[in-house]
């Protein structure tokens, strides 16, 4: 909002980001695993499903090795994007009501313009 510092807008996106990558690894580990699942030929697949995709992870390699690999690197990832994105969304969407109130007011062109300015 208004009150909000720009240095609080980048903590605020980079606990969000690394908060929610830190929770959602193991959905990201399991479609990742699931996906890429080449079993040969003839032989039924390594997870032919979700929950035993789980099931199989888990048994031979645990939590912290297997649903949980690669977490670190992806926290760091999501916190950095998630900083900048709602920083530079946040106080785009300020600038763009305040230095220009003619054209734009509370609604869905200013938070489309706002999007177009922080990125993908």
């Amino acid at each position: 909002g208004a009150g909000n510092s720009f240095w609080k807008k980048l903590a605020a996106g980079l606990a969000s980001g690394g908060l929610a990558a830190a929770i959602f690894t193991p959905v990201d580990v399991l479609k990742v695993r699931y996906m890429a699942d080449r079993s040969p030929k003839g032989q039924p697949p390594l997870y032919p499903n979700l929950r035993s995709a789980v099931a199989v992870i888990y048994r031979n390699e645990g939590v912290a090795n297997g649903l949980y690999k690669g977490m670190g690197t992806t926290v760091i990832r999501s916190s950095v994007l998630n900083c900048a994105q709602v920083a530079t969304y946040d106080q785009s969407k300020q600038s763009l009501l305040v230095l220009f109130p003619a054209v734009f007011q509370e609604g869905i062109w200013t938070h489309f313009a706002a999007s177009f300015v922080s990125g993908p």
